[in-house]
């Protein structure tokens, strides 16, 4: 018999601290490197790894729906998804921290055995497959899975000095299966790869079919629609064994199709949520989750022995004189973190008026 999936702890501070440490040991100017935050799938006798690349802010039934076809059209033995320290093209994009969306990609994977999270230095491609080829070097095939927009990204000759030479050394590394996105066709990519300057790589390139009704969906078009203050609905339960303490009431708008796992963050940490309002002010919650972590980031060591997040983060979004006072430090204009003796004070204030 299985084991029953362990639920995520979006307020499990030990857990988040540890995967900021992880996220921080990442050197951008080191060489491609790719840390394991999940355990590593049990390789196949023919070992052909597919990547599947994104800021997953959030995951949804698009990135599944990719993962799962690589899996069933044996293209690939094991999935990994990969998220970078810094994404190209999306260093400025709002939404969750990487220590959340870790938590999230980690569940994911939890009961799926041929699927695993990395955790790259690099945001390209190309420094991605270094870094699996070096972890990996004796796999028998890479692939990456990304959608259409993607592949026309990785064509673009903005994003290099040399363009072909670059694309030499990627499509050495790896090959790319691709999924249709929006109204983009099959029809679409053999254009875009008869194109003379794409001619020599299109035996590198295979098309994934993925059902139109998963191609459109885009994590740009989820945030908006989670944002979306009308007309919100209450999940269905999800199955009794992912089910897991603290994963709020939080709602989702009709239409808005997440896997469970992220299901759980956007209702456990109010991602991507409309704001609440609080007396006479609209707060962001998820800006008060993030600016807290940043703060106890900041100030780790005496954070994991002394801050109970799930308290200070309900006292900050509540109506008493100690959470206003938390949640004005942590939202003030300019932002910086409170100095760690301030924020050490505050705590202190809350947790005591608590009785902890």
């Amino acid at each position: 018999m299985s084991q029953p999936m362990r639920p995520p702890d979006y307020f499990h501070l030990p857990t988040l601290l540890a995967l900021h440490d992880a996220i921080e040991s990442l050197d951008l100017a080191a060489a491609p490197h790719a840390a394991l935050v999940s355990s590593e799938p049990a390789p196949a006798a023919e070992r052909r790894i597919a990547i599947l690349p994104g800021s997953f802010n959030p995951l949804h039934q698009g990135h599944a729906a990719l993962a799962a076809a690589a899996l069933a059209t044996n293209a690939a033995t094991e999935v990994w998804l990969g998220l970078a320290r810094v994404t190209v093209d999306k260093e400025q994009i709002a939404g969750t921290l990487l220590e959340d969306r870790l938590v999230a990609l980690r569940h994911f994977v939890q009961d799926q055995p041929h699927y695993g999270v990395l955790l790259f230095n690099r945001g390209l491609y190309v420094d991605q497959a270094l870094a699996v080829h070096t972890r990996w070097p004796d796999l028998d095939d890479l692939l990456f899975l990304v959608g259409y927009d993607k592949i026309v990204q990785i064509f673009d000759p903005r994003y290099y000095d040399d363009r072909d030479a670059a694309l030499r050394e990627l499509f050495r590394l790896a090959s790319f299966l691709v999924a249709p996105r929006d109204d983009a066709t099959t029809d679409d990519l053999a254009a875009l790869l008869g194109r003379p300057e794409n001619r020599p790589f299109a035996a590198r390139v295979r098309s994934l079919p993925l059902p139109s009704v998963v191609a459109a969906v885009s994590s740009t078009g989820l945030r908006q629609d989670l944002g979306a203050a009308a007309g919100p609905s209450h999940l269905p339960p999800p199955p009794a064994e992912s089910r897991g303490e603290g994963q709020g009431e939080g709602t989702i708008p009709p239409g808005v199709s997440l896997p469970w796992a992220f299901a759980g963050m956007v209702t456990a940490t109010h991602a991507y949520a409309p704001p609440l309002p609080l007396g006479t002010a609209l707060v962001d919650r998820y800006t008060v989750r993030a600016a807290l972590l940043t703060a106890l980031f900041q100030d780790r060591e005496w954070a994991s022995a002394h801050a109970d997040l799930r308290l200070l983060l309900t006292t900050a979004l509540g109506p008493t004189e100690a959470g206003s006072a938390l949640r004005t430090a942590l939202l003030r204009s300019p932002a910086p973190a409170p100095a760690p003796g301030r924020l050490r004070a505050l705590i202190q204030a809350v947790q005591t008026s608590a009785g902890k």
